[in-house]
């Protein structure tokens, strides 16, 4: 699937997160997203040909943002790259909540094996580009070495997810950002040779 979506089959995608945080993955059908969007249901087929395309589709615009969010220059000090990366996420999440249902809740396509496959690469390429980002930290002694650069973007990367789908579980009832910064202080300190 292309990440050149047009901005209806953006809206779709969107209006489709919104529906599977409001109801599950249950609650996204055709029926309720032509509904929501205010078009028919033929309609959604000549952007997307099946829900499945759709989840697809989210998971791919997933992966472009990601993306974008962990290319920084080299300009920054490490503990500077990964503070950036991670309240990048953190005030994507905030400015769009319904997110959070799909970006921690691998289950939702769990019953499709190229949706799966797609899931599991996007968190591998993450995890990847956190543990490369840690490696030019030891390199630079800026990260502590004692303890593998993959364990401790395991570490980095976990820690964030734990915090975030507490926010989405209490509902949003805690300052997200707030909380994000208090990860990454703590984070820095125990990161920090």
């Amino acid at each position: 699937m292309t990440t050149n979506f047009t901005a209806r089959q953006l809206q779709i995608i969107q209006e489709s997160i919104t529906l599977i945080a409001e109801k599950g993955i249950q609650g996204l059908t055709m029926k309720n997203l032509a509904s929501a969007i205010g078009v028919s249901e033929p309609a959604l087929y000549r952007h997307f040909k099946s829900k499945n395309d759709i989840l697809s589709g989210i998971i791919e615009q997933m992966k472009t943002n990601t993306g974008k969010n962990l290319d920084l220059s080299s300009q920054f000090s490490v503990l500077e790259k990964l503070e950036k990366v991670l309240l990048t996420h953190t005030v994507a999440f905030i400015a769009n909540p319904s997110l959070t249902a799909i970006v921690f809740s691998e289950d939702i396509f769990r019953s499709d094996n190229v949706l799966s496959a797609q899931i599991k690469n996007m968190m591998m390429e993450s995890q990847q580009k956190f543990t490369q980002i840690i490696n030019q930290g030891q390199e630079r002694q800026e990260i502590r070495t004692d303890i593998d650069a993959n364990q401790l973007s395991l570490y980095v990367v976990g820690a964030f997810r734990l915090l975030v789908t507490k926010w989405h579980l209490l509902k949003h009832n805690f300052n997200l950002l707030e909380e994000a910064q208090n990860l990454i202080s703590a984070q820095k300190i125990l990161l920090t040779p």
